[in-house]
């Protein structure tokens, strides 16, 4: 009988293409495990439901569609294009996921597990609440030009670390009982709802020294530190040796900065039934419809010009064929 692994994502519909991709990464890189994908959500509709339960089921795995209540995130947090309403929705888990469940990773939709990660979703909490890595981009301690600062000046950042909320492993046997949505609330009022990174600081804050640290490089690698050079990092970590990977900034399926570890997703979106869509959004980004048109007219106009200079030759050229010039 298979082990079970329970995985957590927080979606709203235009990501419904990229959780397939990061769903398929999961299942080939970890065929041991019957994996239960909690969804945490408030739009997605049955065909969503179809194609990632359809995808799921492929693979002996169950997909639980988890609808939440978005007002409940919506007292005076700043939301905005890059901190959506879905990017909260991690913080009602302990309320949310079924009583049954002890242990739950999640992960972010802008991810990719490239490797096996049995040994990350089995490991031992200790005395602990979560497994995470400190958040590569983060300077720390946090400098006081840092819009976090005046969040976590007075946190001890001699053992401790800022961590990246993009990648959990929630010890929620334990976590039952003592904390729940409120519990992140409560702390964001008390700041008069002025949290810069909303969801990441918050659990920061009210899980403080409640952290096993694992190795960032290997599960949370963030593309957008590589050098766009080599694609290493300055110790000389690569993303393509990582087990999972983080396109935090910018993301594979859009046009703009590229690196090696894009064609690490791409290699799974190939696998979808969504590549040729993705892959047709993508090339359109990256050239334009104007610069499509500009190709266009440009190698008319070279066609042309290469018409008129072999014209004059055509007739020799049939005359030639004909015997009657030598």
């Amino acid at each position: 009988m298979a082990k079970q692994m329970n995985i957590c994502i927080a979606l709203n519909r235009k990501y419904v293409r990229y959780a397939y991709v990061l769903l398929t990464s999961l299942f080939y890189n970890n065929p041991q495990y019957d994996v239960h994908v909690y969804a945490l959500n408030d739009e997605l509709n049955d065909e969503d439901n179809r194609a990632l339960g359809g995808l799921c089921a492929t693979h002996h795995s169950d997909w639980h569609d988890m609808k939440v209540n978005p007002q409940d995130f919506l007292k005076g947090l700043p939301l905005t294009e890059m901190w959506s309403k879905e990017t909260l929705y991690r913080l009602s888990l302990i309320d949310v996921i079924p009583d049954d469940v002890d242990r739950i990773l999640y992960l972010d939709i802008d991810m990719i597990v490239a490797k096996n990660i049995g040994e990350l979703y089995e490991m031992d909490f200790e005395d602990k609440y979560f497994v995470a890595t400190r958040d590569i981009p983060t300077i720390q301690p946090i400098p006081p030009e840092d819009p976090r600062y005046f969040l976590f000046r007075d946190h001890d950042f001699t053992d401790t670390y800022y961590i990246n909320a993009g990648m959990m492993l929630w010890n929620l046997k334990e976590l039952r009982g003592k904390y729940h949505l409120s519990s992140y609330m409560n702390v964001a009022a008390a700041h008069n709802f002025h949290i810069p990174v909303l969801d990441q600081d918050l659990l920061n804050l009210v899980h403080w020294g409640q952290m096993k640290y694992v190795d960032p490089f290997q599960y949370d690698c963030f593309t957008i530190i590589t050098k766009r050079e080599n694609d290493e990092e300055e110790n000389g970590r690569r993303p393509k040796e990582a087990s999972i990977i983080h396109y935090a900034g910018d993301k594979p399926w859009k046009a703009g900065l590229q690196n090696s570890a894009n064609e690490i997703w791409w290699q799974y979106a190939k696998m979808t039934p969504f590549y040729e869509e993705m892959l047709e959004e993508y090339v359109l980004a990256s050239c334009g419809k104007e610069s499509l048109t500009s190709k266009y007219i440009q190698y008319v106009e070279e066609n042309d010009k290469l018409k008129r200079a072999i014209e004059p030759l055509k007739t020799f050229y049939e005359l030639h064929n004909k015997g009657l010039i030598s």
